[in-house]
């Protein structure tokens, strides 16, 4: 029996072509940034995800405390013994680069008026340009705090008695800034603190790589509780005869 014979010639397996160039490149970008991804996703699995958020939270956030207004002590006419006022300072850092020392300088000089009398304060040091801030001085310093780093508001609270007489204001007492906060330490002041000094504030705020709040980024956590005003049984004839108080109860 004789065999058939092949009548064409047999099939040959078409050779697979080689990818072009910009494929080999786009394949390239993808097995790279899929090893960066799995470095970064490493890198937070062998780090603690607590301990990252608390590192992120304080870079970036600021949390402060809002004072309340210290109450006010009144005999027992009504008549005002103490009260308090709340002041700012404008402080600066001085460069120690004397072209941005000159610079902050004229800033201050230009948003300023009258203009501050120039000291010669040593550089790197921080130093109150303004002890006391008019309203109008406020307004613009809290400007130009916002364009110059260096520059920040300082608040602080004084206490005012209404009687220049020595026993009395031995009786009234003494206050103090305790962590920031207007604390009775004698007489009336510290047997009357826990209802005159009230409960402060909370608040958070964004801050930039300079330490500056940036803008609508202010939140306030909880609200502040100004303090009591205190009624002495004494009675003053000396003392004010129109209280002024900074709020109302």
């Amino acid at each position: 029996m004789s065999c058939p014979v092949p009548t064409s010639e047999p099939a040959v397996a078409p050779v697979p072509a080689w990818p072009d160039r910009r494929a080999l490149v786009l394949l390239a970008v993808v097995l790279v940034w899929s090893g960066v991804l799995v470095v970064r996703l490493g890198r937070l699995m062998i780090f603690p995800g607590p301990e990252l958020k608390a590192a992120v939270t304080q870079t970036a956030w600021f949390h402060g405390e809002i004072p309340p207004p210290r109450g006010c002590l009144f005999d027992r006419d009504g008549h005002l013994l103490a009260w308090s006022s709340r002041h700012f300072a404008l402080r600066w850092r001085v460069p120690t680069d004397p072209p941005r020392r000159e610079d902050d300088w004229r800033r201050i000089h230009h948003y300023l008026a009258p203009p501050v009398p120039r000291a010669p304060w040593p550089a790197g040091a921080e130093v109150t340009v303004i002890s006391d801030l008019s309203a109008g001085e406020l307004a613009a310093a809290g400007l130009l705090c916002e364009t110059v780093p260096r520059l920040r508001l300082e608040a602080w609270s004084a206490r005012h008695h209404a009687t220049k007489d020595a026993a009395l204001a031995a009786y009234l007492g003494e206050v103090r800034l305790v962590n920031g906060r207007e604390t009775g330490i004698t007489g009336a002041e510290m047997a009357h603190d826990a209802v005159l000094r009230g409960v402060p504030g909370r608040f958070q705020v964004m801050l930039d790589r300079h330490g500056r709040w940036l803008r609508d980024t202010w939140k306030k956590d909880c609200d502040m509780v100004p303090g009591y005003d205190v009624y002495l049984p004494i009675q003053t004839p000396q003392a004010q005869t129109t209280p002024t108080r900074p709020h109302k109860r």
